[in-house]
């Protein structure tokens, strides 16, 4: 809901998504942003992100299992479903109709949902 409730407050055409603990490489703002200003047809674009052991780490349990526990092919998994490494063009978001919420959305997964709508 924070995200969709900040993507409708957002006043530009360009989108990224940030969170309190998310760290970004350098590079991934004006890698996105000239991406997205050089191709007009592309409605969103994504950079690397480090979802290696640290991130693994410090990451919760979900279900009683620790991530970090978890198949390696999550790592990819988790980067790329995960917004924190996207941006988008605002009318991409909206028709896709934001990210989902509530029902089996309410606590998990609407980023991976989000990503695939797109």
């Amino acid at each position: 809901a924070a995200r969709n409730t900040g993507a409708v407050a957002a006043s530009g055409d360009i989108i990224f998504f940030g969170e309190a603990d998310d760290v970004f490489y350098e590079h991934h703002i004006p890698v996105c942003w000239d991406q997205l200003r050089m191709h007009p047809n592309l409605g969103f674009a994504k950079t690397r992100m480090d979802a290696g052991q640290g991130y693994l780490e410090s990451s919760h349990e979900w279900g009683g299992v620790k991530v970090a526990e978890l198949h390696p092919h999550w790592q990819v998994a988790i980067e790329d479903t995960s917004p924190m490494n996207l941006c988008v063009r605002a009318g991409a978001h909206a028709f896709v109709g934001g990210f989902p919420e509530g029902g089996d959305f309410a606590v998990d997964m609407e980023d991976g949902a989000y990503m695939m709508a797109l």
